[in-house]
């Protein structure tokens, strides 16, 4: 009996070898509580891994990397506008170049 898939298969080696796009953009540094993704939990205590919820209204995810990680930890951002340059790879993943927070 043959295999019949309609999924495609992902191409790990196109993704690896992808060199990204530099990026700036705008939005809010959010957490697991502030976004709306399919049933998650809008709780804080899924942890304070922030992402950037960009004005396009797409979810952006740091690499944990510096000054990403300070980002992705969300350390004194919670809910606050951000502007970020930053090389975007595949799956939305930012690897930040640049962070600025504009705490109101």
């Amino acid at each position: 009996m043959d295999l019949i898939t309609t999924v495609p298969l992902i191409d790990f080696g196109r993704l690896r070898s992808d060199p990204g796009r530099q990026v700036t953009l705008e939005g809010v540094k959010k957490c697991q509580c502030g976004l709306a993704v399919a049933d998650l939990s809008h709780s804080c205590k899924l942890g304070h891994l922030h992402h950037l919820e960009a004005d396009d209204g797409k979810i952006y995810h740091y690499l944990q990397t510096e000054p990403g990680k300070q980002a992705f930890l969300g350390r004194g951002a919670h809910f606050q506008p951000a502007g970020v340059t930053a090389l975007l790879l595949p799956g939305q993943f930012l690897l930040v170049q640049q962070l600025d927070v504009k705490t109101e």
